[in-house]
C-alpha cells in the first residue's frame, strides 16, 4: 500500500489474501490483477499524472528523503529475516519488478525508485559484511598461526575452539554475501536492465544516478566494463538532460582517485562521445 499510494493511487489492498503465495506464477498473476485494478482507478487518472516523485510542492520534495530513510530502516529491521527467509524477499522483489514494468508511468517510476533504493541499502550492508569478513579472516589466520606455535601446549584446545569459532563466523559472512548478491542480481537484471532504456528521461536519469551510487558504495562489483558501458551509451542519449546527467556522474566517479585505474578502458572507448557531449551547446 505504501508503494501504491506513493504513486498517487488511492487503491488500497485490504489484506494479504489479495496475493497468492502458493507459487511464483500464482503470485505474479495476483500482482498483475492488482496493477490492472489500479489502472482503472479514476482518482488516479483525475490527478493529472502528478505523483510524489515529480511533484513540485514542499511535501513532494520531502518525499524523496523520507522514503529513502524509511526504506533504510525497513531493510535494517528486516535484514536478519530476509537473510533467513529467501521466499519473503523474493516475493517483495517480484512485486517491485512487476510494478516497475507497468504501463502506468507513476507506478513504473515509483517502483523503480523503490527498487533502486532497496538495492542501495543492500549494498551498504554488503560493503560492511565484506569489511568485517576481511577482519574475521585475519583473526582466523592469527588463530591458526597460534595453533601451529602451540601445538603441544596446555592452551591448544582453547586455540582450536577459537579456530572453529572464526571459521563459523567467516562461513556466515560468505553465506550472507552470496545471499545479498543474489537479491541484487534479481533487481539489476529485472529492473535496471529494463528501465535504462525507459521512454521517460526521468527514469533513465534515475538509472544512471543509482548506478553511480552503487559504484561508490561497492566498486568491487560495479566498477567494471559490464556496468560502466551504460554510462557510455547514455552519453549520447537523445534527451540532452539525460546525457548531461550521465556526464556529471562520470565526472564524480573520475574524481575518485582509487577508481582511475579501473576507468582507463572505459575512457579510451568513450573519449570521443564525451568530447562531443562537452562541446554540445544544445
Amino acid at each position: 500500500n505504501f508503494l501504491i499510494s506513493s504513486s498517487g493511487s488511492f487503491h488500497f489492498i485490504e489484506n494479504t489474501s489479495s496475493f497468492n503465495f502458493s507459487s511464483s506464477s500464482k503470485f505474479i498473476e495476483s500482482v498483475s490483477d492488482i496493477v490492472e485494478a489500479i489502472g482503472k482507478d479514476n482518482k488516479m487518472k483525475s490527478s493529472g499524472g502528478i505523483y510524489p516523485l515529480i511533484g513540485k510542492g514542499r511535501e513532494f520534495r520531502q518525499f524523496f528523503e523520507r522514503t529513502t530513510e524509511f526504506w533504510s530502516l525497513f531493510w535494517k529491521d528486516y535484514y536478519p529475516r530476509f537473510i533467513k527467509d529467501k521466499n519473503l524477499i523474493e516475493f517483495l522483489i517480484t512485486f517491485l519488478t512487476i510494478l516497475s514494468n507497468s504501463i502506468l508511468r507513476p507506478l513504473r517510476h515509483t517502483a523503480t525508485f523503490l527498487s533502486f533504493t532497496f538495492s542501495t541499502n543492500m549494498l551498504h550492508s554488503l560493503s560492511s559484511i565484506k569489511s568485517a569478513l576481511g577482519d574475521n579472516r585475519t583473526q582466523l589466520k592469527s588463530a591458526k598461526n597460534k595453533a601451529k606455535n602451540n601445538a603441544n601446549s596446555a592452551n591448544s584446545d582453547k586455540i582450536n575452539e577459537k579456530i572453529k569459532e572464526w571459521k563459523k563466523i567467516c562461513e556466515n559472512d560468505y553465506q550472507d554475501i552470496e545471499t545479498i548478491e543474489s537479491y541484487l542480481t534479481l533487481i539489476y537484471e529485472d529492473v535496471f536492465q529494463n528501465r535504462y532504456r525507459e521512454i521517460l528521461p526521468e527514469i533513465r536519469i534515475l538509472c544512471i544516478e543509482s548506478l553511480s551510487n552503487w559504484i561508490k558504495i561497492y566498486p568491487f562489483k560495479f566498477l567494471a566494463p559490464e556496468h560502466l558501458k551504460y554510462f557510455g551509451w547514455n552519453l549520447t542519449d537523445k534527451a540532452v538532460v539525460v546525457s548531461l546527467a550521465t556526464l556529471s556522474r562520470l565526472i564524480e566517479i573520475n574524481n575518485e582517485k582509487d577508481f582511475l585505474v579501473h576507468l582507463e578502458q572505459f575512457k579510451t572507448r568513450s573519449k570521443k562521445r564525451t568530447v562531443e557531449r562537452c562541446g554540445d551547446k544544445s
